[in-house]
């Protein structure tokens, strides 16, 4: 779990993310600090983003279906804007690494844990490894075993492993290589249900908030249906004669919609 408000007022924290952006990663040697440098990237924004709109439930929910968050700018690297989309599929998937969708974070509740240290250039492949096999531990979050129906449900994560796993047997050899002590006959299946609450806790204040923005939003759109109905009721459609049933059934359902605050 992360402390966001704490975060928010970390002086440090602003710092690290300046830092982000005049990095010279293109001078780095080797693959090992390209790779610890762009997870550390990935997990500074999206908690970033997090803190910078602090209270939400949910990071999600600063996107909309046809403008998702994660093609946002999430902050600058090199000079140049970024977003999660951009970090986690061109940049850190193009390594054909499974162990990576478990080592970044989107800072929801089902996105693997933090850790507690950087990913360090040194030694990236220990700690992916150490990273996996934690991951792969957390019931209800990365692995739920059902014994009784011999089967073994997955993160839907698990569903990008299969371009980074070229070993035979697929994910199913990858899992059991950090799980060895899993039953040989298990049937594999990735559908533990994904949940996008952010993973930090909302303290009374924030909730107050929180609330507060959620009720500012809705009177603003309680405001624009109502605008936009008085100018129906304007226009030629409202005024057409003998037309009162329309009328009075468009008027139901915005005041409906007035009164369920949807």
């Amino acid at each position: 779990m992360v402390d966001y408000s704490a975060v928010s007022g970390d002086r440090q924290w602003a710092v690290l993310v300046r830092a982000l952006a005049v990095f010279p990663v293109k001078k780095s040697r080797t693959r090992g600090q390209q790779k610890a440098f762009y997870l550390n990237a990935y997990n500074t924004l999206s908690i970033n983003m997090v803190q910078t709109y602090w209270p939400l439930r949910s990071l999600r929910s600063l996107g909309t279906l046809f403008d998702p968050v994660w093609a946002h700018d999430a902050g600058s690297i090199r000079g140049g804007k970024v977003s999660l989309r951009v970090l986690e599929n061109d940049v850190l998937r193009a390594v054909d690494d499974p162990r990576v969708p478990m080592a970044i974070n989107g800072a929801s509740m089902s996105c693997p844990d933090l850790r507690h240290e950087p990913w360090v250039e040194y030694f990236p492949d220990e700690q992916l490894d150490d990273q996996a096999v934690r991951f792969l531990n957390l019931t209800n979050k990365g692995i739920i075993l059902n014994e009784k129906d011999n089967e073994l449900r997955l993160s839907s994560i698990c569903d990008g492993f299969e371009a980074g796993v070229e070993s035979p047997g697929g994910v199913e050899a990858f899992v059991r290589r950090y799980r060895p002590d899993l039953a040989a006959a298990l049937t594999l299946v990735t559908d533990i249900p994904y949940d996008w609450r952010v993973n930090g806790g909302l303290s009374g204040r924030g909730l107050r908030c929180l609330r507060a923005d959620l009720q500012t939003g809705l009177n603003r759109r309680r405001s624009w249906v109502q605008v936009s109905f008085n100018r129906l009721e304007k226009s030629a459609y409202g005024r057409r004669a003998g037309n009162q049933a329309d009328t009075f059934f468009l008027g139901h359902g915005v005041g409906a919609v007035l009164a369920s605050g949807t």
